[in-house]
């Protein structure tokens, strides 16, 4: 059989975790700008999302006790908020997974219960759907108080901010590293709509996001130059 191959060369892809290739070290001192907010304005530089991102993981590994067994649930709208939970979260091992803040609470229960969620942050005009449904499926009061923050700068009705996580202790911020096998691991559970019943959990590696991060970078590298400013859309 003919194999066809680009004329490009393949793309080397690394076998290790998404935040030790999305964040290396060399960011430490990198302050270019990473996201900005299209609505405020306010920018987050490489340095500040890499700070903050491992102070979160130490600060969930140091007093919530999060590892690489446990699924933390984000239900929250687009904001520079989002990359540090995200990340920070990806740093201390566990699994993310993602919910639309348009969710029914039919669709909200449905994820929590399948995801086996441990600890959520939740957007302020979340917070009581999520309070709700916790309840339903047998939280305790303490529970909810301890493992439900809001992922904005603010508490909201008796629930603190995933700032009250963000640690001074950043020398203790290390990431979870993940070699060899490990790059197989689950990075992330996003729910897909499916074709029938309700949404499914789609379990993505690791290795899968690097995967995708450097063929998107490899692909894109002939049209934009480093400098640019990429436009990102969320469409409901």
């Amino acid at each position: 059989m003919t194999e066809i191959k680009s004329i490009y060369s393949d793309a080397d892809i690394p076998k290790v975790g998404l935040f030790d290739f999305v964040l290396p070290p060399e960011l430490d001192s990198n302050h270019n700008t990473a996201f900005i907010d299209a609505t405020t304005g306010i920018q987050l530089t490489y340095s500040q999302l890499r700070t903050n991102a491992l102070k979160l993981a130490y600060g969930l590994r140091k007093f919530k006790a999060i590892t690489r067994n446990d699924t933390v649930l984000v239900i929250s709208p687009n904001s520079l908020v989002y990359p540090i939970i995200f990340l920070g979260t990806s740093a201390t091992g566990a699994k993310v997974s993602v919910a639309n803040p348009a969710y029914t609470h039919l669709e909200l229960s449905h994820q929590i219960k399948d995801c086996k969620a441990s600890f959520i942050f939740a957007h302020p005009d979340n917070i009581n759907l999520t309070k709700q449904i916790l309840k339903e499926i047998g939280w305790s009061d303490n529970k909810i108080s301890d493992r439900l923050v809001t992922a904005t700068d603010k508490g909201f009705n008796g629930h603190k901010s995933y700032t009250q996580l963000l640690t001074v202790q950043r020398q203790f911020g290390i990431p979870v590293a993940f070699t060899g096998e490990d790059v197989h691991d689950v990075a992330l559970m996003c729910y897909s709509s499916g074709t029938t019943g309700l949404s499914k959990g789609v379990m993505t590696s690791h290795y899968n996001l690097v995967a995708n991060i450097t063929q998107l970078a490899w692909s894109r590298g002939y049209t934009i130059q480093k400098g640019d400013t990429l436009m990102s859309v969320l469409l409901e």
